[in-house]
């Protein structure tokens, strides 16, 4: 059995989320996203196609220190 698309599958989803009126289609960086109230929240990364979401410091802690996730890091920065 083939994986889905990572990008067909993450707009897939979407549009459920679409049925509340303040997640909109939206950029960050030239890069296609999910905003709510006119903040990001999630998207997904061009080259890696890794899921990228906007967390709590302390939830973004955790998954740091149980190794599920990495910060997002473009060009070496580390954004908040």
């Amino acid at each position: 059995m083939t994986s889905p698309d990572p990008q067909k599958l993450f707009w897939k989803i979407a549009e459920e989320l679409y049925s509340d009126s303040s997640v909109k289609e939206g950029s960050m960086m030239g890069l296609k996203c999910l905003r709510v109230d006119g903040a990001f929240f999630a998207s997904l990364d061009r080259k890696t196609q890794a899921l990228i979401v906007k967390l709590p410091q302390d939830r973004i802690q955790s998954l740091l220190s149980n190794a599920v996730g990495e910060p997002f890091a473009p060009a070496g920065r580390v954004f908040k």
